[in-house]
């Protein structure tokens, strides 16, 4: 848990193949400092891929 602010630096990190932790993990990359590499980030496709097709 942060409790201050805290500058992210970029780490390998897991979605677990779950779409909603993916894409908060691009979000965090975004204002980390580094390269971020997301494993299982495949997961947000498939969800677009879905909402697309409820539209």
């Amino acid at each position: 848990m942060l409790t201050d602010p805290t500058q992210l630096t970029g780490n390998v990190v897991d979605s677990h193949g779950d779409h909603r932790i993916a894409m908060a993990l691009t979000v965090a990359a975004l204002t980390a400092q580094g390269k971020t590499i997301i494993k299982n980030s495949d997961c947000i496709n498939i969800y677009l891929i879905q909402v697309l097709f409820k539209i």
